[in-house]
């Protein structure tokens, strides 16, 4: 080898300032290089419903010759029904382990420490997120229903836990990107409560200022306006608003941001004596914009990805130049416990 190289060293230098010249004359994309990375997504650690560490996922995952992981545990995994007018107080309300609830700088800090100690595997951060939720029915009815409690959008790449934290979920920390148009209402009954304590203060008909000045003080912190989503639970179906206000979020950060499980089954399914009930949603593809991509390979088959459908059809409308940039497909792992209900690290 070291001859060859002595025979044809001149050739080699000239080939070599040759392709130096090249990429002076054409810095374009079109001398990147791209290198194929074997890699998992959408893959759950006992920071929300899985079973492994962040660092057991990043060990087995080199052994298997995995070259990157993608993770999704969930980043808030909370369901709340409160009675009106006070549905913010009282409250019923179920929360799971999540990404939020133990902590995001814990998630960060976890995910790049054994990324720096794991030497082949790549590991990312990334959440699955559950932007919105309504409810229908009552519980003396007994067919209190809450709808698209299945519809997930996939996170991949949040630098820091403070954008964890922002996230715009529902039952989630206070925030004040919201406040402008929830700030006319909390002012008025503000108002109102402040009037209500002028009263009591001066002793004006003690037996009615004083439950009113409580009931308005209830009201006034029930709808404060530090909420970490603009919308709430019990206005009815938002449709696409709640989740193209995820996708622009996520992409104001340089986050990646992909629909996932479109299976085109119904999810219908009880939480106790709560239903949740999740139709399929194939379209919503089409009815939102600027997401990197979404999950054509998983549990189920994925239809929007046969020819003729959303797929094509988004990327019809990229080609068309109605979209700003194209619409990728991904495999999802969707890995919880090892060996069980047929879960598989690396099986997609």
């Amino acid at each position: 080898m070291l001859s060859y190289l002595c025979r044809h060293s001149k050739f080699f230098r000239w080939g070599a300032l040759f392709v130096f010249w090249l990429i002076l004359a054409f810095p374009s994309s079109s001398f990147a290089i791209y290198i194929q990375l074997d890699t998992i997504a959408d893959v759950k650690t006992n920071f929300s419903e899985g079973c492994a560490s962040i660092k057991d996922i990043g060990n087995q995952s080199e052994r298997l010759g995995i070259d990157a992981v993608i993770f999704g545990d969930y980043a808030r995994n909370s369901i709340e029904f409160g009675a009106k007018p006070f549905e913010r107080i009282f409250k019923n309300a179920t929360e799971g382990p999540s990404v939020l609830g133990r902590g995001a700088s814990g998630f960060i800090s976890e995910v790049n420490d054994n990324d720096r100690q794991i030497k082949d595997t790549i590991l990312i951060p990334g959440v699955e997120t559950i932007p919105f939720y309504f409810w229908s029915g009552s519980n003396y009815d007994k067919n209190l229903t809450a709808h698209n409690w299945d519809k997930h959008l996939l996170i991949v790449g949040l630098p820091t836990a403070q954008e964890y934290e922002q996230l715009p979920l529902q039952n989630s920390n206070l925030s004040s990107k919201y406040t402008d148009p929830l700030l006319k209402q909390f002012a008025i009954i503000g108002f109102l409560f402040m009037v209500s304590v002028g009263a009591v203060y001066k002793g004006y008909a003690r037996i009615l200022t004083v439950p009113l000045m409580v009931l308005l003080l209830l009201l006034t912190i029930n709808n404060h306006p530090f909420r970490s989503s603009p919308f709430d639970a019990y206005n009815g179906d938002q449709g696409m608003q709640p989740y193209q206000n995820m996708i622009d979020y996520a992409n104001s950060k340089g986050a990646m941001v992909f629909w996932n499980h479109m299976e085109p089954i119904a999810s219908i399914r009880k939480h106790g004596t709560t239903s949740l009930e999740t139709l399929a949603y194939p379209d919503d593809l089409l009815k939102t914009k600027n997401y990197t991509g979404f999950q054509i390979v998983g549990d189920h088959p994925i239809q929007q990805a046969e020819p003729g459908q959303q797929w094509d059809q988004v990327l019809m409308e990229y080609l068309q130049g109605q979209r700003e940039q194209p619409v990728w497909g991904y495999g999802g792992n969707d890995y919880l416990c090892e060996d069980q209900n047929g879960d598989r690290l690396g099986s997609v």
